[in-house]
This record gives structure tokens, sequence and C-alpha cells, in this order.
């Protein structure tokens, strides 16, 4: 029987981001701009479709999903809320991925809850709390 390298069994991270999309103006004097559903719409459809790149010491790859969504009735809100799930081996690096989430999307977003290791409680805590980019 040959013998078989196997790779341990990397953690599952669990994660909720609960994200807001604002209406975003527009550039042209007069233009109307977009409304915060529109803005939301174009977030959401992002976090459906796109695929981080492997890792070579990875077997899962980043898996996000849209579980809620949630708007006024007023077609002119000011807010668009929904709630993202987004699960990860723990090769990836949290920093990464939120780093990437904010530079793709224009909602804001906070983590609501993560199964993260404690070794990166501060920068969660800093996260969390809005003093990472002070």
């Amino acid at each position: 029987m040959k013998d078989q390298q196997t790779m341990p069994a990397s953690k599952q991270i669990h994660m909720i981001l609960e994200c807001t999309a604002r209406p975003r103006l527009a550039l042209a004097e007069g233009a109307e701009g977009t409304k915060a559903i529109c803005s939301g719409l174009k977030d959401i459809l992002w976090f459906s479709e796109y695929i981080f790149p492997a890792l070579p010491e990875s077997t899962a790859p980043v898996n996000m999903k849209v579980v809620s969504a949630d708007t006024p009735r007023d077609p002119a809100a000011d807010g668009c809320n929904f709630t993202v799930e987004v699960d990860y081996e723990e090769n990836y690096n949290l920093e990464d991925i939120l780093n990437t989430i904010r530079r793709k999307t224009f909602c804001t977003f906070r983590i609501k809850e993560c199964s993260q290791p404690s070794d990166t409680g501060d920068y969660l805590d800093r996260l969390r709390n809005g003093t990472l980019f002070q």
C-alpha cells in the first residue's frame, strides 16, 4: 500500500458582514445620480460572482453569499441594507479579504460576527470600532 500524504484540514472561518449601500451623486450637473437600491444591487451582484484567487495550500475557495437584503419602501431611501456570509480557510488572510471587499464595492460594512482565531483580535477590534483607517 502506498503512503499517501494528506494535508491537514484547515480550519474554516465564518464571518458575517452587515452592509449598507448608499445613493451615489451624479458627477454631471443636473443628472439624477444612483439610488441606494441600485448601488446595493451592484454590490450584491459582486458578492455573488467574485472569485478570490486560489491559494496553493488551500483546498477550498473563499465563499461569499448574500443571505438577506432589506430596503425601505421609499424609492428615495438613503440606504439599502444587506447581509453577507463569508466562509474561508485560515490559510487566507483576513485583512486581504476585507481590503478586496473594500476596494471592489461601494457599500460600507461592519463585521457582525467572526470565528477568526484570537491572534487577529486587535485588527478585528480596530475594524469593528472604526479606528483601523484613522
